[in-house]
């Protein structure tokens, strides 16, 4: 095994290796308070009071018992840090630090696996708690919401870029 495809085969069973690992831990501690995956900046007061926002606009479209609505968040926290230690990763990967070629794009590839892995699991675990329809609506009332809040932005954007006086 010491021809180059040899090599890169072995380089690329102890990339993956490595990147499982990783990965594990990353789900493993990522739920942990104060713990933050790399690259990843503690969230502000208002990136917090998004997440809360974003929370009580789908609970209210879920239309959900105390009891369920308690369920639910529990496992939607959960849903949103498993998603975005991936997108950390994946912001990464896509970086102009990270160098472009096949490496690069068989990670991208694989954390969206990952990514599709967690909302399959999340979805199940939503279904225990409420009826299809309404996991649907989780997912409706998130795409609603991030519009929303990219609607915003782009106005406030777009008002900060107007000369004073107008």
């Amino acid at each position: 095994m010491t021809t180059r495809a040899g090599k890169y085969f072995l380089f690329a069973i102890l990339l993956s290796f490595g990147f499982v690992a990783n990965a594990q831990r990353i789900r493993v501690i990522g739920r942990q308070p104060g713990y933050y995956t790399p690259g990843q900046q503690r969230p502000g007061e208002n990136v917090l009071k998004v997440r809360k926002l974003k929370e009580e606009f789908i609970s209210k479209q879920l239309l959900l018992s105390p009891e369920q609505t308690t369920r639910f968040l529990v496992v939607y926290r959960h849903y949103e840090q498993d998603l975005g230690a991936v997108r950390v990763l994946k912001k990464i990967n896509n970086s102009e630090q990270t160098p472009n070629g096949q490496d690069q794009i068989e990670k991208n590839l694989e954390y969206d696996r990952q990514m599709l892995d967690i909302r399959a699991r999340y979805n199940q675990e939503f279904l225990k708690i409420m009826p299809p329809e309404k996991v649907s609506v989780i997912y409706k009332s998130e795409d609603i919401f991030n519009k929303e809040i990219l609607r915003n932005i782009k106005e406030r954007n777009a008002g900060a870029a107007l000369p004073p006086g107008n």
